[in-house]
């Protein structure tokens, strides 16, 4: 089996427990030869397999020394072939893999020792050898699709913040937000978390304001919160430090001196979907 740390710098690569659980042992093998027709067949040094998915790249198959490749340079949608060293000449091959539906499945990447580029005959042979990887590779790339968009969903979000300072902010912005909306995340306020600045937004799609506070927190993420709920929780509250932490099933945790307190959240696309007007920061 491959090792279980990405050498691409930017790019994950998904553990060996999570692989061999989610191939069955034909698979398995099956990707495994494959990866080794490649580096006989091209005298590859490195050979690595990397997926594109929601959110981030993940390397799926790495076998062979190590791949120094920056993230940036698997943006390009074409293949690319260059000399990485001179003396010997090794050459990378970063050959962009693609679904029958016109979706960008990843990339198969390897490195070799050569005096050329590969020939036209040499990457009809590799052409070949994608698509049986692709054959292989496709229910588990499916199912991290899944897995990411979901994760995505659910944001990693923790910080405290003072209670007062909190409840100040947002009955500012909280003025603009109109008792008769006629789209239900405009009841909400917008919280977008970024580190120990967190940035909160309302609007009445006439006006938007927006406001900022720092916080003590080491986590990013997005997400709407019912305006009249989360004010009138703050207004029972003396001045104290808040823990607001975000759980499953779509809950925001307020916890306090006095006990803890759970309001549902909405997702913040529901928000960020909209055409607001230009947002007047306070």
């Amino acid at each position: 089996m491959p090792n279980v740390e990405s050498d691409i710098e930017g790019v994950s690569f998904i553990d060996e427990q999570q692989l061999t659980t989610s191939l069955d042992n034909d698979i398995q093998t099956n990707i495994e030869n494959i990866a080794e027709l490649i580096l006989n067949i091209f005298d590859a040094s490195s050979f690595s397999i990397v997926a594109n998915l929601p959110q981030r790249a993940v390397e799926l198959y790495k076998s062979g020394s190590e791949i120094a490749v920056a993230k940036e340079q698997l943006s390009d949608d074409i293949f690319n072939e260059s000399i990485i060293e001179h003396d010997p000449k090794i050459f990378r091959v970063i050959s962009l893999i693609i679904l029958p539906s016109g979706l960008k499945f990843g990339w198969l990447i390897f490195e070799r020792a050569s005096d050329s580029l590969l020939t036209e005959k040499e990457k009809s042979i590799l052409n070949s050898l994608q698509k049986k990887l692709l054959i292989s590779f496709f229910p588990l790339f499916i199912c991290l699709q899944y897995i990411c968009r979901y994760k995505s969903k659910f944001p990693n979000m923790k910080f405290i913040v003072s209670s007062i300072a909190l409840l100040k902010k947002l009955q500012i912005v909280g003025g603009v937000i109109n008792s008769s909306n006629t789209i239900p995340v405009l009841d909400h306020f917008l919280f977008e978390l970024d580190n120990s600045n967190l940035s909160i937004t309302a609007s009445d799609l006439e006006t938007t304001m927006s406001t900022t506070i720092e916080v003590d927190s080491n986590s990013k993420g997005t997400l709407a919160i019912p305006s009249k709920l989360l004010l009138d929780t703050l207004k029972t509250f003396p001045e104290q430090p808040l823990t607001f932490v975000v759980l499953e099933n779509h809950i925001i945790e307020i916890n306090s001196n006095h006990g803890k307190y759970a309001l549902a959240y909405a997702d913040a696309v529901s928000y960020t979907h909209l055409t607001l007007p230009t947002i007047c920061s306070v």
